[in-house]
């Protein structure tokens, strides 16, 4: 239908790889499309809170396609080699974006805990479940 607009629902997908597991988004119709925002820096927060059945070494968490005031982000988790029991487990926390950016990362004590040297499209950086990340692209 002629200008018909869009929504973004999202859901857990599950690969065949038990280590594996991503949310992602999908087109829908129902609600207005995302506009984009002014060339200003994407500002969030990432506060990874994960379940001990799901802090188990090497399994892989991720959001794609999530819209976010114009841009289109992916944030994931991968466990790092931590007993499922530890509920501080280590984790790499990876940070997307649909163009290259710039980014910084501020961690619990406004410590930065990850700066980007040049823009790229994904950003890995070192965390630990249940403590907060502010994080800020530049575009």
């Amino acid at each position: 239908m002629a200008g018909a607009r869009t929504q973004r629902r999202c859901c857990f997908v599950r690969s065949s790889d038990s280590s594996k597991a991503r949310i992602s988004t999908t087109p829908s119709e129902g609600a207005p499309p995302t506009e984009r925002s002014a060339d200003g820096p994407l500002h969030f927060r990432l506060w990874p809170g994960l379940p001990a059945a799901f802090r188990e070494a090497g399994r892989v968490y991720t959001v794609t396609n999530l819209p976010y005031r114009g841009h289109v982000l992916t944030v994931g988790y991968r466990i790092a080699d931590q007993p499922s029991s530890d509920p501080a487990a280590d984790l790499v926390i990876s940070v997307s974006a649909d163009q290259p950016t710039r980014c910084r990362v501020t961690g619990p004590s406004d410590e930065i805990v990850y700066q980007s040297e040049r823009p790229a499209l994904t950003h890995e950086l070192p965390g630990r479940n249940g403590e907060a990340y502010d994080v800020l692209l530049e575009l």
